[in-house]
């Protein structure tokens, strides 16, 4: 199977999942698209299948990226460059967006045995150096880096929140959850596309709103 239909294969699938997800979300499922290059030695543009729906009164975006694309709106550097290679489309990344408002701005990701977290590497690599803050409240603080730019004082104290640490653990594993002025996002990754289940997005979708319900 080449690489072009294996992609092709990909978008299918996760576009099977979202239909399902859709159900429980009130949502719509947009199809994957690919669309073959002018230029044999380019690669074709391949957009992964979206999701629109709401929970809880939020609305609801779901979407899948290619491994840099995702590494790039991580850094808050979002370009157009296409993806370097057919590799970025193979392990795509789930998105999720809930729409709600955060008085602060913060990035979580979890600490790995004091090594700094993946968006310190990214925010270093471009040049900008990270703000990182501690809780107070060791659990929280051995488990996970909180990288915040403004109302940092209302961070930790959201951060400190009763069932706050219960709500974040019922998040699972993720590489990053965000926290903007109009949004939530949670990212994370299956090592195997195909292990992306409606089930398990759905459960993450819950958790990311129990979240954003707290603030």
């Amino acid at each position: 199977m080449s690489v072009t239909n294996r992609v092709e294969k990909i978008s299918q699938e996760l576009e099977k999942e979202l239909a399902v997800l859709a159900s429980s979300l009130e949502g719509t499922v947009s199809e994957g698209k690919i669309s073959f290059a002018s230029k044999t030695s380019d690669l074709p543009r391949i957009e992964f299948p979206v999701l629109k729906g709401t929970y809880g009164g939020m609305k609801v975006y779901v979407m899948f990226s290619p491994i840099t694309d995702t590494q790039r709106a991580i850094a808050g550097r979002i370009t157009s460059r296409a993806s370097s290679g057919f590799d970025d489309y193979l392990k795509p990344w789930f998105q999720a967006y809930v729409y709600h408002a955060s008085p602060f701005r913060m990035w979580l990701t979890a600490e790995k045995g004091g090594k700094k977290s993946f968006l310190s590497r990214i925010m270093e690599n471009i040049g900008l150096a990270p703000v990182e803050i501690e809780v107070g409240v060791p659990s929280l603080d051995d488990r996970y880096f909180f990288e915040c730019q403004e109302n940092r004082q209302a961070a930790r104290s959201f951060l400190k929140k009763t069932g706050i640490e219960e709500k974040l653990e019922a998040l699972g594993a993720f590489h990053l959850l965000r926290f903007d002025d109009s949004y939530l996002k949670l990212v994370y990754g299956e090592k195997d596309p195909g292990n992306y289940k409606a089930g398990e997005m759905l459960t993450r979708i819950r958790a990311l709103a129990d979240v954003a319900g707290l603030l």
